[in-house]
């Protein structure tokens, strides 16, 4: 038997679905965030971490404890990596455990509210590929779930001079998540980050725009200093 391979749509639509339901299932009440954090954003949702249900984790990038029966938000701290990229990381104690884990919030965020289209692809030896989270606007600070994706090293790489996704309609291209340019096209991820290697069809303004199997694909590229006043304005 043949197997069909999934395209990045359906996977897309199937993963949402499940963060979904976790989420309704799963999330905590809006009353003992207030109790710890004076403020709740509309759209913030808070669901337990895996394997450690007695932390938080929201789509904003902020974490609560509920160990002990006490609420509490946590703290986050800056980590430096050698690249001079500086991530923030909250600390996470196991029931059992002595000393407490460093965890980067971004891949927490990442793990239980954003779709993840390569979690299953496995490289010609069986075993998983390694994945990276990339912060859309290139600020490593801002930890949104609206912010971030999953990618493929090689894709990742391809990404770090991309500022902003759309699709040109008419005159102008309007800023949108990768993802919702595959739920609105139909297009492969891998297929919308690497339209930049061929040869563009026009620009306007700060768009370059691509012709991707019959869709506009538009992309803000940018150079060094495009990105360092992003990190400031972010």
């Amino acid at each position: 038997m043949v197997e069909i391979k999934k395209t990045d749509l359906k996977k897309l639509v199937e993963q949402k679905g499940q963060i979904e339901r976790r989420i309704k299932s799963r999330k905590l009440a809006n009353y003992k965030v207030e109790q710890v954090g004076g403020y709740i954003a509309d759209d913030e949702i808070f669901v337990p971490q895996f394997k450690c249900p007695d932390y938080y984790v929201s789509n904003y990038g902020r974490v609560i404890s509920c160990k002990f029966g006490k609420v509490k938000l946590l703290n986050m701290y800056d980590k430096r990596k050698t690249d001079g990229m500086r991530y923030k990381y909250y600390c996470l104690c196991k029931k059992g455990k002595k000393r407490a884990k460093n965890i980067l919030i971004h891949r927490s965020v990442a793990q239980l509210f954003c779709p993840n289209l390569f979690k299953d692809v496995r490289d010609k030896n069986g075993n998983p590929i390694p994945l990276d989270i990339h912060h859309l606007n290139h600020n490593e600070q801002d930890n949104r779930s609206e912010n971030l994706i999953w990618l493929p090293k090689y894709l990742h790489r391809h990404c770090n001079d991309i500022g902003k996704f759309g699709i040109f309609r008419t005159k102008n291209a309007r800023n949108l998540h990768p993802l919702e340019i595959v739920a609105q096209t139909g297009l492969d991820l891998k297929d919308i980050i690497l339209a930049k290697r061929q040869e563009p069809i026009k620009k306007v303004g700060k768009w370059t725009v691509y012709d991707v199997q019959g869709h506009l694909i538009a992309l803000e590229l940018l150079n060094e200093s495009d990105k360092k006043d992003d990190k400031k304005s972010a």
